[in-house]
């Protein structure tokens, strides 16, 4: 296990966001949060990077508290894709990506980014002003920047936001030739059908509260669907083996 969570609950004010979690998350695995908006999925991503630590609860990550990670050593561990970034200096994409390289830096920075930006189909991009990319390529400089970031815990919060469907199943096929090596990858997806199809196994949440976890042929039903996002739907079987869903 990578992380394993104890009675963690989380709150701002009154409003209770998390709700006594308690989950293991498995090494070497893509492990997918589905779930409405506003269930806690971005919140748990930014728990689980360090980035909110005022939670309640523990979290054992690599047989330590994740409160006592510094911010150096949690860098150099885990990497973390945010839906949004936001740059006002105008940045050439190239520079984005070198951000995140704290490991065995080059002395030809573009020549380095680029090596990265390939994985991502981005390259083309490199000497492009950060800011005046559309909003899918944003996302594949960030995701060649995580990649830069060389750690073997990748955190994405909705990390196909803004792709069309090529770019939306090449992150996800990345992701798991990442899990092939060895990494393990955390994503929230608002694709049911996407994170049928690549997860390893499904954490389902709802108001703060885990409905249920497992792999998706296990857990994927009618009844969950309904249960977490008040639709109808049938399942039907996609050519992977998985469970696809059709909307009603």
């Amino acid at each position: 296990m990578i992380y394993e969570l104890n009675n963690l609950s989380y709150q701002i004010s009154s409003n209770r966001i998390l709700k006594n979690l308690n989950c293991k998350i498995k090494k070497g695995f893509l492990t997918v949060l589905i779930g409405p908006n506003g269930a806690g999925k971005s919140t748990l991503i930014k728990i689980l990077s360090g980035e909110v630590s005022n939670y309640t609860g523990d979290i054992n990550f690599y047989g330590r508290s994740l409160k006592n990670f510094s911010c150096t050593e949690l860098a150099s561990v885990r990497a973390v894709l945010t839906q949004n970034q936001n740059n006002a200096l105008p940045f050439k994409s190239y520079e984005i990506v070198n951000i995140g390289k704290i490991k065995n830096k080059s002395s030809d920075e573009l020549s380095s980014a680029i090596s990265y930006m390939n994985h991502t189909e981005s390259s083309h991009l490199a000497l492009r002003n950060y800011n005046t990319l559309s909003g899918g390529e944003v996302k594949r400089v960030d995701l060649a920047k995580m990649l830069a970031q060389d750690c073997k815990i990748c955190l994405l919060d909705e990390p196909t936001n803004h792709l069309d469907p090529y770019f939306q199943r090449a992150i996800l096929v990345k992701c798991k030739e990442l899990t092939a090596k060895g990494f393990s990858v955390v994503a929230a997806l608002h694709d049911l059908n996407l994170a049928s199809i690549f997860a390893d196994e499904i954490i389902a949440i709802k108001d703060g509260v885990i409905i249920s976890q497992g792999h998706p042929n296990e857990i994927i039903n009618k009844t969950l669907i309904k249960e977490i996002f008040h639709i109808d739907s049938e399942i039907i079987l996609h050519p992977s083996g998985r469970p696809n869903i059709l909307m009603l």
